[in-house]
């Protein structure tokens, strides 16, 4: 018996569209290939899929980090130019061309700026990177939630929580509980048919090590069970 992964971005299923499925499809295709289904194993998800039910918030998350992405680049610190009223008022077309010129000098690596008596450099008071960086901690967690995964997992702030050994371990369980638990039996449940193993056969996966059970035995002591025959009466 053997085996051959197909990626599920190019399967068909006409009979079923989806992003919902009720059932096993009846009908397959690979790359436009009809395929016959008795030979195909089928994992059915227990939830919609991430794309469907949190497309909003990956899309915020593509965003930010886009916008990450061009703030590397950035020339300076984020600010702007403003003319004093001291000179002579400059067109749009002017201030265009001067604020080009001042952002390509700072590209150059220039880093240091001269300005006259009629232009002034004034800098944002809330810093555009520090508000990035504060939605972007936020969107971890959102789609942390949305996962069902721990935040720590994800590196995403809990404000007010602090992590001991219990917890961290509490933790562990809870991925696998919340966010693991029925994608597993999805797929043990399916390798454990008849059509892939032999009757009375099972598939199942180990957790112990991911749930802690090995190093919670590890510590479990004997208790003392009291003799009752040396037990004076």
């Amino acid at each position: 018996m053997s085996f051959e992964w197909l990626p599920a971005s190019n399967i068909q299923t006409p009979s079923q569209i989806g992003p919902q499925y009720f059932g096993m499809p009846d009908s397959i295709q690979f790359n436009g290939v009809n395929l016959d289904p008795n030979e195909i194993i089928t994992f059915l998800a227990p939830t919609t899929g991430l794309i469907f039910t949190g497309r909003r918030a990956v899309n915020i998350a593509t965003h930010l980090d886009q916008y990450a992405d061009r703030a590397a680049t950035i020339e300076t610190v984020p600010g702007y130019l403003q003319q004093t009223a001291a000179g002579e008022t400059m067109s749009g077309e002017e201030l265009g061309d001067l604020a080009a010129q001042w952002a390509q000098a700072r590209r150059e690596g220039n880093v240091i700026g001269a300005l006259n008596n009629y232009v002034e450099f004034k800098e944002f008071q809330a810093d555009p990177l520090e508000v990035n960086a504060a939605q972007r901690q936020y969107q971890a967690l959102d789609l942390s939630r949305l996962c069902s995964v721990p935040a720590y997992l994800v590196s995403a702030p809990t404000p007010g929580a602090s992590m001991t050994y219990q917890n961290a371990m509490q933790a562990r369980q809870d991925l696998w509980l919340f966010g693991c638990q029925m994608y597993a039996l999805a797929i043990t449940s399916r390798l454990s048919m008849n059509d892939v193993l032999g009757r009375g056969r099972f598939v199942h996966f180990d957790t112990d090590e991911l749930l802690g059970i090995a190093e919670m035995s590890d510590h479990l002591v004997e208790p003392q069970v009291p003799d009752y025959e040396e037990m004076p009466s």
